[in-house]
């Protein structure tokens, strides 16, 4: 058995190539796009009635998001899938106009040390629309970036690690300017999650 203590993880982590990334974030999207930063600065936060409560994600009838008010400006998520349940840390903010949500898993907790240590906590960030009784959450489309990329027409570090996973290395003033240039493009993000509120 193999034991590591928790700062010597966040030492050695860094060091593990490739990258390996525990993709905490449900996996009803055919891509899948996470940043090492957070998309928000803390002046950036905002808070919404709107978001609160518990939805349901009308292309699967037994998952479920709940969104409970916490402290400094952010909310706790349980994700629920059949029996399976995940908490999220959620900031909401504004860029050029639209909203968009952060989301940070909470600990991971496995039980063996060596396989734990390969795995990081990622950010992941959807546009959300707001609508009458539904929220519809847009994710950048992986592929997309992936031909960005390829064309050299990118501001922002990229690491691919497949064909439908991309990790977002850059820091957080230029992950939102990235985002603020393409946020209007409809080719940049996939087809929307639309959930409809249940509570």
């Amino acid at each position: 058995m193999m034991h590591y203590q928790r700062n010597e993880k966040k030492k050695l982590l860094w060091f593990t190539k490739p990258l390996l990334v525990a993709f905490l974030i449900a996996v009803f999207f055919t891509s899948c796009v996470v940043s090492l930063s957070p998309l928000y600065h803390d002046e950036d936060l905002l808070t919404d009635q709107r978001l609160e409560g518990k939805w349901l994600n009308t292309g699967e009838e037994n998952e479920t998001w709940q969104f409970i008010p916490a402290k400094d400006k952010s909310y706790k998520l349980l994700h629920t899938e059949d029996t399976n349940r995940a908490e999220f840390k959620v900031h909401l903010l504004k860029l050029n106009g639209n909203y968009f949500i952060d989301l940070y898993p909470k600990d991971l907790s496995l039980d063996n040390s060596l396989y734990d240590f390969h795995f990081i906590r990622v950010h992941s960030f959807f546009k959300l629309d707001f609508r009458e009784d539904e929220l519809a959450l847009y994710m950048f489309d992986s592929e997309w970036l992936e031909n960005l990329q390829d064309s050299a027409d990118i501001e922002l570090k990229l690491h691919m690690q497949d064909e439908e996973h991309a990790i977002i290395t850059s820091e957080t003033d230029e992950l939102q300017a990235f985002v603020k240039n393409f946020v209007n493009d409809s080719a940049s993000f996939e087809d929307p999650l639309i959930l409809k509120r249940q509570q």
